[in-house]
């Protein structure tokens, strides 16, 4: 039916429709001043460390992210990146002495996004919750062989997320709750009410226009039209947690949903512009017990990894003391 009507428009009105939604698209998703800085930062960080680069095979894909370890740590950090991103958006926090010094560091490159073997977009938050976990999972099991089966080389795992790696880093603590009870959400789209899909959004979803946007803008496109249904699923499963229902498809019948307790941090701008604040109050009332600090940064905007790193790295501070 799409086919029929493009067919009855005339091909200059086509490519002003075409070119209009692409730059649309491109303004909403690429248009912040921090493009530089991360460039630089990425730069410094290859430079300094060449192997950090890594890649697992899981079926028909390549998993790709930046991994920095630190032997003498016990608590492993995940960065997980927005749509669309790559792990080099938090080459600042890789490359970060404080950082280095404490932690062992991983930053993702999520599905779709991958820089082998990339199968395009993917839109489901399980499947990128699943993703993740593979990647971490390659490293807390890289031990030697000497050690128990059931030794874990991390104590605790933080995972970041920001805007749309905050709903995945949620979909994780859902999915496998025995290893992720420690999340820092920044200007994280949570609410499905809140999801609402902007008129550009659809004509670079047809088939006929799609090959026409860049891979990363439609990988984009594609998992954000899908995130209000993505979200509807897990706040159903919150709310059957709620109700009694505590176990996981991934949690073993003798294992209770979170060894220890969910522990959430918040970080937010009042001038995000992409992702509301309001989200906020979502988390308050589907995380009632487990929101421990809620920091809203009054005029900032959506960017927060790069205009406010410093409050994510005091919540990952936070999150790495003893449980509250």
């Amino acid at each position: 039916m799409r086919l029929l009507l493009l067919r009855q428009v005339k091909p200059q009105h086509i490519r002003r429709i075409v070119w209009l939604a692409l730059l649309t698209l491109l303004a909403s998703c690429t248009g912040f001043p921090y493009g530089d800085d991360i460039k630089d930062n990425a730069r410094i960080l290859h430079e300094n460390h060449p192997n950090i680069t890594r890649y697992i095979a899981e079926g028909n894909r390549t998993l790709s992210y930046l991994y920095q370890p630190n032997k003498n740590s016990q608590t492993l950090v995940v960065f997980v990146h927005g749509s669309p991103g790559q792990a080099e958006g938090y080459a600042y926090f890789m490359r970060h002495p404080a950082l280095l010094s404490r932690f062992s560091l991983i930053a993702v490159d999520r599905l779709g996004y991958e820089r082998k073997n990339n199968q395009g977009p993917e839109r489901s938050l399980q499947k990128q919750s699943e993703a993740v976990h593979r990647i971490i999972m390659a490293h807390q099991q890289s031990y030697p062989q000497s050690y128990p089966q059931n030794y874990s080389m991390h104590k605790r795992v933080i995972l970041v997320g920001h805007s749309f790696g905050g709903p995945v880093i949620a979909r994780m603590a859902l999915d496998y709750p025995q290893h992720y009870s420690h999340l820092v959400m920044v200007a994280a789209s949570v609410d499905p009410a809140l999801e609402k899909t902007k008129w550009f959004q659809i004509p670079a979803n047809w088939k006929a226009l799609r090959w026409l946007v860049p891979n990363a803008l439609d990988t984009s496109n594609q998992e954000i039209l899908a995130l209000k249904k993505e979200l509807i699923l897990v706040q159903n499963t919150l709310i059957k947690n709620t109700e009694g229902s505590h176990v996981s498809p991934h949690t073993p019948p003798h294992i209770s949903p979170h060894s220890s307790p969910l522990r959430m941090h918040i970080i937010h701008g009042t001038n995000d512009k992409l992702v509301p604040v309001e989200n906020v109050d979502y988390m308050h009332k589907m995380y009632p017990q487990s929101v421990e600090q809620t920091v809203i940064l009054k005029g900032a905007n959506h960017f927060l990894p790069w205009s406010h790193p410093e409050e994510i790295m005091d919540a990952i501070y936070a999150l790495d003391n003893d449980e509250a």
